[in-house]
């Protein structure tokens, strides 16, 4: 996950603050840069 927001940080995007949850799955909100959400989710491993 933060490979994956580095990643579109890094193109633009910015990572919305306060929306970085665990809640059984990874998640964060990150605007693209005309400001659209974008959600990310990613399963634990293991």
């Amino acid at each position: 996950m933060d490979a994956a927001a580095a990643r579109l940080v890094e193109f633009g995007g910015t990572v919305i603050d306060g929306t970085r949850a665990a809640l059984g799955l990874d998640v964060v909100f990150i605007a693209d840069p005309d400001g659209t959400r974008v959600e990310l989710m990613a399963v634990p491993n293991g």
